[in-house]
C-alpha cells in the first residue's frame, strides 16, 4: 500500500527506517498505551521487530516528507497496521492500530493518516473497520471517534509485553453506505431536492434557527449567492442527493476574509452513515485550495433533554477536528425555547504575516 497525502507517504517499512523507529520505541510512554512494555534498550530489539513487520506486511509506515535546500526526503513519524479480522475472518473487515512519536502529536498528522486509510480501504471494497484502545488512553480514544468510529462494547486487550490484561474501548466504522458516492457542485436544477431535505430540520427542530421553510425561489437566490463565491455541494448516489454542505462569509469586513462559517445538512433517514464527514472532506478540501484559514460552525446546543435538539452536532464536528471556542447564552429561542449556541473552529492552514488573497470564485471538486 502507498497512499499519499498533503504532507504524508503512508507506505511499506524498510530498513532504512530503523533509526526513526528506535527512537519511538525507546520511549516508555509510547509503548505501555500500545501493550508492547517495557520500552527497547537496543537498537537490535527494533531491527528485529523490523524485519517482522516488513516480512508479515501488515505495518506501514506513517513518513513526513521534507525539503530542504531543494532536496526531498521522508523520516517515519509512526505506522498505521491494517490487520485482517481477528474475530470472525470475514474478508471484508479490517482492524487498525496506529502509533505516533509524541513530537509529532497534535498536528493532524494522525487523522490524516487513518482519514486516508479509510479512504483506500473503502476502495478496495473493504465493509468495516474496527480500532480499539485502552479505556485510559485518551489521545486514542478521541482520535478514533473524531475520525467517525462508533463506540460498539468495552472489551480487553492482553499487553503482551506486561502480562497484564487491560480494560479497551473497541469502536466500528461501516464503510458501505460510501460507496458510489459521488461529491459535486449543487447547481439551480437541485433546489427542490435540497429544500426537502432542508425543510424537516426547520419544521422539526431546532438546528435551524428558521421559523417557516423558506420558498423554492428564496433557495434559489441562496444557491446562487452562495455558490458564485464559495463551495455549495453535494452528495450523490444512484441519482439521488443525500445531503449538502456550503461555506459562507463568516464577517462581511475584509480583514475576515480568510474566515468562513460551514454548514452540512444531511437527508434525514440516512444520518450516521458517514456522509456528513464525506462532505465535510470535501468542503474542507476546497477550501483548502481556496486559501481559506479558518473553518467556523455555529452550533445549537440543548440544556437538558429536548424533543428538538440532541448534541449530535458538538459531536460530529469534535470528530471532524473542531475544537469549541465559546458559548452564547440564551441567544436562539424556537418551540417556546431558549437555546445557547457554541461556536467551534478549525484551522486548516498556515496563518503568516504576507497573507495571499483568497481565491473566492474559483473553487473547484477534485
Amino acid at each position: 500500500m502507498n497512499i499519499d497525502t498533503k504532507r504524508l507517504h503512508i507506505r511499506p517499512f524498510t530498513m532504512n527506517d530503523a533509526e526513526d523507529m528506535h527512537a519511538l520505541y525507546i520511549l516508555p510512554k509510547v509503548m505501555q498505551p500500545l501493550g508492547m512494555a517495557p520500552a527497547h534498550t537496543s537498537m537490535n530489539q527494533t531491527t528485529e521487530l523490523l524485519q517482522r513487520w516488513i516480512d508479515t506486511g501488515i505495518h506501514h509506515a506513517i513518513a513526513l516528507r521534507e525539503r530542504k535546500d531543494g532536496v526531498e526526503s521522508e523520516r517515519a513519524i509512526g505506522y498505521i497496521v491494517i490487520k485482517p479480522d481477528s474475530e470472525d475472518k470475514r474478508e471484508d473487515t479490517r482492524e487498525l492500530g496506529f502509533a505516533l512519536h509524541p513530537d509529532w502529536q497534535h498536528r493532524g498528522y494522525m487523522t490524516e493518516t487513518v482519514e486516508a486509510v479509510l479512504a483506500y480501504l473503502q476502495k478496495q471494497g473493504i465493509r468495516y473497520v474496527w480500532a480499539c484502545c485502552f479505556e485510559q488512553n485518551l489521545s486514542s480514544k478521541s482520535l478514533i471517534e473524531r475520525c467517525g468510529f462508533s463506540f460498539q462494547q468495552k472489551g480487553s486487550f492482553f499487553a503482551e509485553g506486561e502480562g497484564i490484561a487491560y480494560p479497551s474501548l473497541e469502536y466500528c466504522m461501516e464503510l458501505t453506505c460510501n460507496r458510489g458516492i459521488k461529491i459535486e457542485r449543487v447547481t439551480m436544477a437541485d433546489a427542490e431536492e435540497l429544500l426537502s431535505i432542508y425543510a424537516p430540520y426547520v419544521r422539526d427542530t431546532a438546528i435551524s434557527f428558521e421559523y417557516a421553510v423558506p420558498s423554492l425561489d428564496e433557495f434559489q437566490k441562496r444557491i446562487e449567492s452562495i455558490s458564485s463565491c464559495l463551495p455549495f455541494i453535494k452528495a450523490v448516489q444512484n441519482g439521488e442527493i443525500l445531503g449538502y454542505a456550503y461555506a459562507g462569509k463568516f464577517k462581511e469586513r475584509k480583514a475576515y476574509d480568510w474566515s468562513v462559517e460551514v454548514t452540512v445538512y444531511v437527508r434525514k433517514d440516512i444520518r450516521r452513515k458517514g456522509v456528513g464527514r464525506l462532505l465535510y472532506g470535501a468542503l474542507e478540501k476546497s477550501l483548502r485550495q481556496m486559501g481559506i484559514l479558518n473553518m467556523n460552525a455555529c452550533i445549537a446546543v440543548p440544556k437538558g433533554d429536548d424533543p428538538y435538539l440532541t448534541n449530535d452536532s458538538y459531536h460530529f464536528h469534535s470528530r471532524m477536528g473542531f475544537v469549541l471556542v465559546g458559548t452564547f447564552h440564551n441567544s436562539g429561542y424556537k418551540f417556546d425555547s431558549w437555546y445557547d449556541m457554541i461556536w467551534m473552529e478549525k484551522i486548516i492552514g498556515a496563518h503568516t504575516n504576507q497573507q495571499e488573497p483568497v481565491k473566492y470564485g474559483a473553487w473547484t471538486i477534485d
